[in-house]
């Protein structure tokens, strides 16, 4: 059986999403960063970790990082509403390229 390729990972991740929504999503990756490293780096600390874990660890939490960095700025977006988008560096409402109110 060969490993996923990344198209074949996004899809799977985007059919997740569409099915159960970001704010699910997002919970999870939270509390899977809240459960996950403490043992991982125990068992890196071990000693005992072959190189094959090592990789295998780091592709976990890459997954997981990528999982919440996908739906995280759309979530963002959702919340601020439309009038938030349209902010300069100072806050200032932007109607159109370089013209605040």
């Amino acid at each position: 059986m060969n490993a996923p390729t990344s198209a074949q990972s996004r899809r799977a991740v985007t059919a997740a999403v569409d099915r159960h929504g970001r704010k699910p999503l997002l919970i999870a990756c939270c509390i899977a960063f809240i459960l996950v490293p403490y043992p991982l780096f125990t068992y890196l600390a071990s000693g005992n970790a072959t190189f094959g874990m090592l990789i295998a660890i780091q592709i976990l939490f890459a997954l997981l990082i990528s999982m919440f960095s996908g739906a995280g700025p759309a979530a963002i977006a959702e919340i601020r509403g439309l009038d938030g988008r349209h902010l300069d560096a100072e806050g200032n409402r932007v109607r159109r390229a370089g013209v605040t109110n």
